[in-house]
């Protein structure tokens, strides 16, 4: 489910729970606001993708970014009023949102997801942890871990997955993601992807 969803091989840097964190609002960004992310394969240490997503303005409610990866390919990618990732489903055609964030944002949080991809249902449940502070390339950020579990299908094959996406109101984006699924067959790894924030930019404000 990841995204699709950030060269060496990342290493956690958690300090201590950061107590009685205000609940968090959306983000209001403003156009010209960039984060740069890179994933990497957690075994090997390689490179999966390397992009910059650019903060282009509002379409209606959407957030509208422009993105371009290492390969110089460029493309659009808008989240929803919520700040949730819009979705193509290549099978139906169907557009829907990735409901993870629900707002005001703040430990404790629960809700299922359910929605359907390329014709195959998938159920999740999300679960919000007590804010942290997270370290990455970009920086230190006080961050809440948003923790999805689910199971992954695919041709016919379905096993348990596992993603923590630790986002920061600060800096309105999500500055580190791990993401880890399984097959059936002795409860054995197969994809294990970290992607960090690498450096950003908040139009308007000093460079960090």
């Amino acid at each position: 489910m990841s995204v699709a969803r950030w060269c060496m091989v990342p290493v956690w840097m958690m300090a201590a729970v950061v107590q009685a964190a205000e609940p968090a609002s959306k983000p209001v960004l403003h156009p010209g606001s960039w984060f740069e992310l890179q994933s990497v394969d957690a075994y090997s240490g390689k490179e999966i993708s390397h992009q910059r997503e650019v903060f282009s303005g509002y379409r209606g409610l959407d957030y509208r970014f422009q993105v371009e990866d290492s390969t110089g390919r460029r493309y659009d990618m808008l989240r929803d009023g919520d700040y949730n990732l819009r979705l193509l489903d290549k099978k139906t055609g169907t557009v829907f949102s990735l409901d993870i964030f629900h707002w005001p944002l703040s430990s404790g949080q629960s809700h299922h997801l359910s929605y359907q991809l390329a014709g195959i249902p998938y159920e999740q449940d999300v679960t919000v942890g007590e804010s942290e502070t997270v370290t990455v390339p970009a920086g230190s950020f006080v961050a809440y871990p948003i923790r999805i579990t689910g199971r992954w299908h695919h041709d016919g094959y379905s096993g348990p997955l596992a993603e923590t996406d630790w986002y920061a109101p600060a800096i309105g984006h999500v500055v580190k993601q791990e993401y880890t699924d399984f097959s059936n067959k002795k409860n054995y790894r197969g994809n294990w992807v970290i992607t960090q924030l690498q450096a950003y930019r908040l139009a308007g404000s000093a460079a960090p």
